[in-house]
């Protein structure tokens, strides 16, 4: 799980005595990617910010694994935005669907935990060939920089990528 057990949560346990103990067990990244064809390589945060808001409408379209993904409710809370456009993004079966949909369609960014970034790479060398890690500002935080970071084990680590994410 990406996440602490929220309230409602937390009082299903309680009412039933029990006290759950939540543990960081790893890391892991939500990663933007897009096709290799196109022209951009970074993002800045106000740039996702706007995509997924609608304010940059019609220009990139942004896709998710599903509609509940964990990798949205991690953007819009990390990017504190209080109402997401739904038609400024669209959802598909699953992480491996949006590397593929991302693979065969210009300007489009997909948004997915860096873990099938890292599987495709083992499992599709033609596919992992067509499309890019996009390298994300790190412009808010304690180690904000301003510099531009692709996710990788070191800078989930270091905390210099934005949108890392604790496994619980």
């Amino acid at each position: 799980m990406t996440r602490k057990l929220n309230e409602q949560e937390g009082a299903y346990f309680k009412n039933r005595k029990i006290v759950p103990k939540e543990y960081q067990i790893g890391s892991d990244a939500v990663a933007l990617v897009n096709n290799i064809a196109d022209a951009d390589t970074t993002i800045t945060l106000s740039n996702v910010k706007s995509l997924l808001t609608g304010e940059s409408k019609g220009k990139i379209k942004v896709v998710f694994d599903n509609a509940n993904s964990s990798t949205l409710r991690f953007l819009k809370e990390y990017l504190a935005i209080n109402k997401i456009d739904p038609s400024a993004i669209s959802a598909l079966e699953n992480s491996e669907e949006v590397l593929k949909y991302v693979a065969n369609n210009k300007g489009t960014i997909g948004v997915v935990g860096f873990n099938w970034v890292l599987r495709l790479k083992e499992k599709d060398s033609v596919l992992f060939n067509k499309i890019r890690t996009l390298s994300v500002e790190n412009g808010q935080g304690d180690k904000k920089d301003g510099l531009f970071y692709q996710p990788s084990q070191e800078s989930i680590a270091l905390g210099t990528y934005p949108f890392s994410r604790p496994i619980y």
